[in-house]
């Protein structure tokens, strides 16, 4: 005797709906899965951000911010409130001229330098 009766159309109806519902909860799952991981990775490229505004003297400090390629050009308007340390933490590449800051962002500069250019709109 077979596990079900392929000779019913009802029978077959049934295991059909159920695959099709196995299915459909596994993608739903693997969907939730990715969306919570882009999350948690966003908020850490934004603590990120934030230490490299710290480590820059603060949002009030910074005057402009260019991005090149994956360089970011920070013209800061105090140099003594810069936490050179900080950078060096960070393990930024970075180059201080004069009231200009080069630092090499490896991991998503572009998302950084949206985040600080957000940050120093707002306090403004």
């Amino acid at each position: 005797m077979p596990f079900i009766d392929t000779t019913n159309s009802t029978h077959l109806y049934i295991l059909i709906g159920a695959i099709a519902f196995v299915l459909i909860l596994i993608i739903l799952i693997i969907l939730i899965i990715v969306k919570k991981r882009k999350k948690s990775k966003l908020d850490s490229q934004n603590e990120y951000a934030e230490n490299i505004i710290k480590a820059l003297g603060g949002i009030d400090n910074i005057d402009d911010i260019k991005l090149s390629r994956r360089r970011l050009n920070a013209i800061v308007s105090d140099l003594n409130l810069l936490r050179p340390k900080d950078l060096r933490n960070l393990k930024l590449g970075a180059v201080i001229t004069k009231n200009n800051v080069k630092m090499l962002v490896k991991d998503n500069p572009k998302v950084v330098y949206k985040y600080i250019n957000k940050k120093r709109k707002e306090g403004k």
